[in-house]
């Protein structure tokens, strides 16, 4: 049947971030300080997604003192029908400053 739940533990690292094609998740859970590098944050199209829980300081440069927001990096939440909460920690997508 597929992948329901996705948790990812504290300091995880990806270039890219696509969960398109896990069509039966019902939960993402990502740790703090994890994907800093990841400049696109798009979930779309998940319709049995309820939750979405991301730690503290995650998909956001580490060093926020000299860190300016970045107009290339977007976040994207669309089309996912059974979504009913949303958690961000502090200090995520702190450097996010394009399309959100």
């Amino acid at each position: 049947m597929g992948m329901k739940h996705l948790k990812l533990t504290d300091n995880c690292v990806l270039v890219d971030w696509d969960v398109s094609l896990m069509l039966n998740l019902e939960s993402i859970e990502i740790g703090n300080d994890c994907f800093e590098s990841v400049k696109t944050f798009q979930i779309e199209g998940l319709n049995r997604l309820k939750t979405i829980k991301i730690g503290n300081n995650s998909f956001s440069i580490r060093s926020i003192i000299t860190s300016r927001p970045n107009v290339s990096k977007s976040f994207h939440i669309l089309n996912c029908e059974s979504l009913e909460s949303i958690q961000i920690g502090q200090i995520s997508f702190w450097d996010f400053a394009g399309e959100f």
